[in-house]
This record gives C-alpha cells, structure tokens and sequence, in this order.
C-alpha cells in the first residue's frame, strides 16, 4: 500500500510541476502582407501618381495661349479624380501595413491618417462635382503630404 500511495504522490507532484512550467511559445503567423516593394517605390509608383491624378482637376494653367481652369468638365474628368483620391485612400492604408510603417509608428499613423482624412473630402467633393471645394483640400493635400516627407525624410521622386 506505501508503495502505491508513493507512486500516486510522485504524479501528482508531476502533473503540478508541469502544470507551473512555461508554456511552449505559440508559433508566429507569417505576415499576410507582402511589403517586398521599398517605400520609395510605394510612393514613386502608387501614392503620387494618384495624388497627382486628382490634384489634375483644379487650378489654372497660363501657357502662350492664355489661361485654362484645369476644373473637370465631363462626369470622366471627375471620375479621374475620385479615382485618384480613392487610390491615395487606399494606399495610405497599405503603408501603415507592419513592415512598411515608420517608427514611431504613433506620428507614421497620425500623418497618414491626416493624408487619408483629407483625401475621403477630396473623393467626396469629385463625386458631387463641387469645383470649389477642389482647390482648398488640394492644398490641404499637398500640406499633408509634406507634412509626412519632412518627418519621416521620405525620397520621392515623381
């Protein structure tokens, strides 16, 4: 009977001991984001071809030929800004992606958000058509933009 009751004492003592030890370390998912293409070329690429196509639509152009309101004038022309806008959306998105955010990851964040928040009000004023807002969110755009290019000392190269 000793012998039992010892035996039974020496896996219960087992089961505590393995019961208090570290668990194994659960495995790290692979990221489900590919961010193989560098920054730069996020930016060369997608972010300023975009942002370039909608800041197409406002202002004014004087050549030889006199003065010409870039302002869209067919549901097409609009369309290619909202596009553009929808595509800095989109992007920005993409570059607060583990892999591709700066650090400190807070301002990275804080500043493409900025850009994204200005952006939806540029889409929005392409889809309603509205001429006058156009200048002001471009210029807040550009603001922004730079914004981020000054802090996080970006090369982009249009």
């Amino acid at each position: 009977m000793r012998v039992v009751s010892v035996l039974v004492s020496t896996l219960a003592l087992a089961s505590v001991a393995a019961g208090c030890s570290k668990p194994e370390p659960a495995p790290v998912a692979a990221s489900p984001y590919n961010t193989q293409i560098p920054m730069n070329e996020v930016m060369a690429h997608v972010v300023n071809p975009a942002a370039y196509q909608f800041w197409s639509g406002w202002g004014v152009v004087d050549d030889e030929n006199g003065s010409h309101d870039l302002t869209p004038k067919t549901d097409q022309e609009w369309e290619v800004l909202e596009n553009g806008a929808a595509t800095v959306v989109t992007a920005t998105n993409a570059i607060m992606a583990p892999g591709y955010a700066r650090a400190p990851e807070a301002d990275w964040n804080r500043l493409a958000q900025d850009v994204i928040r200005i952006a939806l009000r540029g889409k929005e004023a392409a889809e309603k058509h509205d001429k006058d807002a156009l200048g002001d969110i471009g210029e807040q755009l550009d603001t922004a933009c730079d914004a981020c290019h000054a802090r996080f000392a970006l090369n982009v190269q249009p």
